[in-house]
């Protein structure tokens, strides 16, 4: 019992000494300063965001326009009038066959991508009263009236018509003159989901090309000119920042890391768009 007594005496001796050195260490020094450790450096950055950014839905957006003018078959070499119980095609995207057509010459601006036009419709000249249809090209007629006009007197509508292969058609009732002007045009967003490596993992038609030049920094090119539209890229979460800007048919992404008050450039996932 002695020998078992002497043991547990010496144990909690060495306790004691152990929990007196270690209150030692941790009492202020002469100097009244906390002896503790230092903090230690800054952690390492945290790693890009691999997330799915969630934007706004890529829906079709209307795209006003100045008036333009996309036809006129009164205009010499634009093909006459459309004759009773005829139809006829018109361009309305891209640059060429406007001329012909007594468009503006090199169009209006309306891309490839437009699926239906905002127009001023009017008819002259006609041998009586009748009706226009206007529809996609490539398409049935589907009898809905796009504009009745009375004989000879000028008459104007407003139809919103749609597009096949980026023309559309006119039928005439009776022989008349077609007059047309663009407002404006119903497309896809400019958008695209891009992933870090500079391919659009998600995009409108309305992306032509994308490209990663170096790390964080991105070219995206588009289908028009969006030097006048508002562009943005945004980045899901995290301490992340992107700027865009415009010029010509291009949107330039920057990405960057922001970390004890600096910006780094990264490559990161983030969603570019463009109003305009």
């Amino acid at each position: 019992m002695r020998s078992r007594l002497k043991i547990t005496a010496a144990y909690v001796a060495a306790l004691l000494l152990a929990v007196s050195g270690a209150l030692a260490q941790a009492a202020p020094n002469n100097n009244g300063k906390d002896r503790r450790p230092e903090p230690s450096a800054e952690a390492a950055p945290p790693l890009p965001v691999v997330g799915v950014p969630t934007p706004t839905p890529m829906e079709q957006v209307f795209v006003p326009v100045a008036p333009c003018r996309l036809l006129n078959t009164a205009e010499a070499g634009a093909g006459g009038a459309i004759q009773g119980l005829q139809t006829r095609t018109f361009q309305v995207t891209g640059a060429a066959g406007f001329e012909t057509q007594g468009g503006k010459a090199g169009g209006c601006g309306v891309p490839a991508s437009a699926t239906s036009v905002a127009i001023l419709l009017r008819a002259s000249n006609a041998s009586s009263a009748g009706f226009f249809t206007a529809f996609a090209a490539g398409t049935p007629n589907p009898g809905v009236i796009a504009l009745a006009y009375p004989q000879t007197a000028t008459a104007t509508g407003n139809p919103i018509v749609g597009l096949g292969d980026g023309r559309m058609a006119i039928y005439s009732k009776r022989y008349a003159h077609a007059i047309a002007d663009v407002v404006g045009y119903y497309a896809p967003q400019i958008a695209a989901y891009m992933d870090s490596n500079g391919t659009a993992y998600r995009a409108t038609t309305r992306i032509v090309s994308t490209q990663r030049i170096t790390a964080g920094f991105y070219n995206i090119v588009v289908d028009r000119d969006v030097t006048d539209c508002v562009v943005q890229a945004t980045i899901a979460g995290g301490p992340y920042l992107a700027s865009a800007s415009a010029n010509g048919n291009t949107i330039t992404v920057q990405t960057y890391t922001l970390f004890g008050g600096n910006a780094s450039l990264t490559s990161l996932v983030f969603y570019v768009s463009a109003q305009c």
